[in-house]
Formats: structure tokens, sequence, C-alpha cells
């Protein structure tokens, strides 16, 4: 413990950087509140599931469709400026969501144009966020600073789902969207103290710099064969996790015949897995080679999907079954999350700073994209087979990627770097 304490102190004159991580808190406690809140929101005005999923499904198209082409106008821009923008826009965007549920003049299509326009900004300042990184923080602390923001963001995460409903419940439902709407603004205001020094490019942006700008983002991580593997891996990892979230509470009712207080208890287990998980990464990247950590946690995966089926029919005991399976959530969220601050590790520490921003934007375009699709590849099985099976297949074809990729050598060259 005492070695990792003093990886973490190496942070300690990281002065600007320390105001990104105060920022990304403050955003996850208000982005985690507004998650519980925007959910009763859309029920309260339209009784309908469709018009959740719809919502839901909006929220995600500007990330997918239009995050890659953002980042190439981002790139031309100060990246301090486009995260300050961003969050004053979408504080304003809330607050005009929570004044029109006020005032009994927020409609569905409303919600949904608002959804659309904050999700649209977003794509903007997601990448911005993450290519500001690199010219704030030593190459040095690049393990420890993304494993500490990781931590402290996940961990305000999970403070934030829990208060939501005493939230509600105190100030009501419009009150937490508008506290969402706070947080932006301070999210705003601390990165607005941030100074450094960055060189923006000043030719003028046309629409065929643009595309040229574009075409350079796509050809950098296709000339990298180790680059495109991790974009992949990472994208492999979205679509494994989604099978489990889409059937949690089915399997939960019928496997484990219990309701919706073990949601919550396995919920608070992945949690507190992904905090732990990140805060020690420093610690496992130099116990582990990262080959063996990206291909370990298919294999565990794969693991993980077979037992939580197997074992509460092969124990007598359902209380040691439901103990183990908590176990097990828990792993998966500490291996989850080592695994996705690797990639955010190697993403900030071999991609040129000049295309940070291009080429965040498409990974992060990548890695959504699969949850839709593993979703709509769901809803369509379950037509013609139950969740059992589902949840066991997606452990065989986790097992089947990572031996796929035991074999590859652009893992390989992973423990080289």
């Amino acid at each position: 413990m005492k070695q990792l304490l003093d990886k973490y102190k190496t942070l300690s004159d990281q002065r600007q950087y320390h105001k990104i991580i105060a920022a990304n808190i403050v955003n996850r406690f208000g982005d985690a509140i507004d998650q519980i809140a925007f959910t009763w929101l859309v029920y309260e005005l339209t009784h309908s599931a469709l018009w959740s999923t719809l919502v839901f499904g909006v929220n995600m198209l500007p990330t997918v469709l239009i995050q890659p082409f953002a980042g190439a106008i981002v790139e031309r821009m100060r990246k301090q400026n486009v995260m300050v923008v961003c969050d004053i826009i979408r504080g304003i965007l809330v607050a005009g969501i929570a004044f029109g549920y006020v005032f009994g003049i927020l409609q569905p299509w409303i919600l949904l144009a608002v959804t659309f326009l904050n999700s649209l900004v977003e794509a903007m300042r997601v990448p911005a966020g993450i290519a500001i990184v690199p010219r704030l923080l030593d190459k040095q602390c690049f393990d420890t600073g993304v494993s500490l923001n990781s931590s402290c963001s996940r961990a305000m995460e999970l403070i934030g789902t829990g208060a939501a409903g005493f939230i509600i419940a105190l100030i009501g439902v419009h009150g937490a969207i508008l506290l969402d709407a706070l947080t932006f603004f301070m999210s705003a205001g601390i990165i607005a103290l941030i100074r450094y020094q960055e060189e923006t490019k000043h030719a003028q942006l046309n629409v065929h710099s643009y595309f040229v700008t574009l075409k350079e983002g796509f050809h950098y991580i296709m000339k990298s064969d180790t680059l495109l593997v991790i974009c992949v891996i990472g994208a492999f990892l979205n679509f494994f996790t989604t099978p489990l979230n889409s059937v949690l509470p089915s399997y939960i009712h019928e496997v484990l015949r219990s309701g919706s207080e073990m949601l919550s208890v396995l919920s608070i287990a992945i949690s507190l897995g992904s905090i732990l998980g990140s805060f020690l990464y420093p610690l496992i990247a130099e116990k582990i080679s990262k080959r063996w950590l990206l291909i370990g946690i298919f294999m565990f995966e794969a693991v993980f999907y077979i037992l939580i089926i197997v074992l509460p029919y092969a124990l007598t005991s359902l209380l040691l079954s439901q103990f183990l399976i908590l176990v097990l959530f828990f792993i998966i969220g500490f291996l989850s999350a080592a695994c996705s601050t690797y990639l955010s590790v190697y993403l900030t520490s071999h991609v040129d700073v000049d295309y940070m921003a291009r080429i965040s934007a498409t990974f992060n375009a990548c890695l959504c994209c699969c949850i839709p699709i593993a979703s709509t590849i769901i809803s369509l099985l379950l037509n013609i087979t139950n969740f059992v099976v589902i949840i066991l297949g997606t452990g065989f074809l986790s097992l089947f990627v990572a031996l796929c990729m035991l074999s590859l050598r652009s893992i390989r060259v992973l423990d080289e770097k």
C-alpha cells in the first residue's frame, strides 16, 4: 500500500490536472443524479416505455455518428474553451428542462430535441476533455493520473446514484435536474481556472481542410495495428457487458429468485470493484503484463457468464450462491475498470497530442456503437430463445475472443511499449 501511495504522491505537483479531476467529480455527481431523475421525468411525462427507449437511442446517436467528426473540429480549437462553453450550454439546456417541467410546458418532443442537443454538445466536449489531459499531466504520471481520475469519478458516481432517491424525495424531480444543471456551471467555472499553454491551428476551417483533418485522424488509426486492435478490444468489452445489463432483471427474478434489492446490491458490488480496480491500476500494471490483463478480462468474462448460471442450480444453498455471485460481480467490475483504465492510459501516452481529439472521438464512437448493436441482437435473440442461452452464449463467445487474442502479434507488442 505504501508503494501505491508513493505513486499517487507524484501527482501532488500536477496542480492544473487537479482541476480536471475536481471538474469531473462534480460532473459525475450531477450525471448520476440526472440519470435517475431524468428516467423518472420521462416516465412521468409520457408513461411510455417506448418514449424511454426512444430518448435513450437519441441520447446515444450523436456519440456514435457525430463524435468522430466533432473531434476533427475540436482539434483546431483551444480545448479549455471548448470544455467551458460546452458545460455552460449543457447547464442551460438541463435547466431549461427543469423550468419547462415546473411551468407545465414540457412536451415529449421538446424533451427529445433537448436530449439530442445535449448529446450533440457532449460529442464536442468529450474529445476536448481527453485531448487536454496530456497537456496538463507529465508523461511519467499518466498511469496514476488517469487511475485517480477514474476512481474518484466512479466513487462520486456511486455516491450520486445512492443520493439521487433522497434528493428527488427532498426537492422533487425538477430540483434534482436543476442540481445537475448547477454541476455543469460549477464544472465550467473550475475548468476556466486552468492555466496551460496550447498552440491552436489558426488556418481557416473550411470544408476541404475539415475533411483533410478528418482523413488524417482515420489514417493515423489504420496505420497502427496495435492502436486498431486496442480500439476493437474496447468495443468488444462494451459488447460483452451489454447482454448482462439487458437481461439482469430477468436473471435476478428467475435464477436468483430475488427482487429489486438484489439489483441494487449487485450494482453496488460492480461499482465498488470498479473504484478499487481503477485505484489499484498503477500496481496492477507493474505486476501483470498488459497483454495478459486484456486477455484475462475476456477469459474471466467467460467464467463469469457460465458460473452465474451454473452456481444457483449446482448449489443447494441459495444464500451461498448469491454470495458467490456477488463476489463474481465485484471481480468483473474490478477487472473491467483496470482494463478501461489501461486503454485510457494507452491512448494518452501513445497518441500524438495533435491527434488526440480526433483519435479519442473515433475511439469513443466505436465503443458506444457496440451497445445499441448488442441490444438489437439480444432483442432479436429473445424472440427465439431465453436469456439463459444468451448469457451462456456470451460466455463462450468471450472465451473464443480470448483464444483469438493469444495469437495476435499486435497484442504481444503491448508488453514492449
